[in-house]
């Protein structure tokens, strides 16, 4: 179940249910496991709880006069320090919190675009919906759906999408070992040009054997990066060589050309091995031709 009593809530909520009463406690718990709503939305999420539809309506409205709602257009959501309090005290692995996340799925994938920020809150059908609701149920098809909506959204998007996933990762929902929410994460930060934090999650996903791009990927960016500083020459060459390997293995030409151009480049440092750069970066030319 969410949470049963107000015994250690923060002061805001517990002066919102003294005055609202006990029985709104479990209606309340269950909107925080959504990202953002809208009246529609929460007024569906309540009835879960048992509230008739009447009540439910009003119980909405009357969270729009509560200093923790923050309103965003048609949208609005909880403040973080209640959204935190909300993710450390309800059971996800509760029926009716399952229940709450499959009816907030079904609106992701159902739910009509024209109706995003108006009656559906834009997140749910952008993607990162069937990512994070699907999580508690499958991990291993949410982690499926974060991979793809990673591969479809714009920045301002990415960002809400490695962020649910980190939280979800530490909150146990998603497997410590998936590589996919530091890797959203990492390209985030590195687009918003944050190296050295990006370089950071890029090493979480290093360290899997998993033959995979985005592995891949971080092993050349996290190479391209320490390539450029002192003393980083070896790790650099050892990790550029072993993302063209795994690129060789998913059959990315494109990737292989990249990191070819990026470790010739590295090697033409070395007079001594100025040959060998040539080499690699014709190598990348050709490769560029074939795609």
């Amino acid at each position: 179940m969410p949470i049963k009593d107000i015994r250690g809530l923060p002061n805001e909520l517990q002066q919102f249910f003294a005055a609202a009463g006990n029985v709104f406690i479990k209606p309340f718990s269950i909107l925080g496991v959504a990202e953002s709503l809208t009246d529609e939305v929460a007024t569906e999420l309540v009835m879960l709880t048992g509230l008739p539809e009447k009540k439910a309506i009003q119980f909405v409205r009357a969270l729009h006069f509560c200093d923790f709602v923050v309103e965003r257009n048609s949208e609005w959501h909880f403040s973080q320090n209640i959204l935190e309090f909300l993710n450390k005290r309800i059971d996800i692995h509760s029926e009716l919190v399952q229940k709450a996340h499959q009816t907030l799925f079904d609106i992701a994938i159902k739910g009509d675009v024209k109706s995003a920020g108006k009656t559906i809150p834009r997140y749910l059908v952008s993607g990162i919906g069937r990512a994070y609701h699907k999580s508690p149920s499958s991990p291993k098809e949410g982690l499926e759906y974060y991979s793809q909506a990673a591969n479809k959204l714009a920045d301002g998007s990415q960002w809400l999408l490695g962020k649910l996933a980190i939280e979800q990762q530490s909150r146990g929902i998603l497997p410590a070992s998936a590589i996919e929410p530091s890797f959203i994460r990492g390209m985030t930060l590195y687009k918003e040009q944050r190296y050295e934090d990006a370089e950071k999650l890029f090493r979480r996903v290093i360290l899997s054997k998993e033959i995979r791009i985005e592995v891949a990927i971080a092993c050349h960016i996290v190479g391209r990066q320490i390539g450029r500083k002192a003393g980083g020459f070896t790790e650099a060459e050892e990790l550029l060589r072993r993302s063209i390997e795994l690129l060789k293995q998913v059959n990315d030409k494109h990737g292989q050309a990249q990191v070819l151009h990026t470790l010739g480049q590295l090697l033409g440092k070395d007079r001594s091995r100025a040959k060998e750069a040539e080499e690699l970066l014709r190598r990348s030319i050709e490769l560029l031709k074939q795609v």
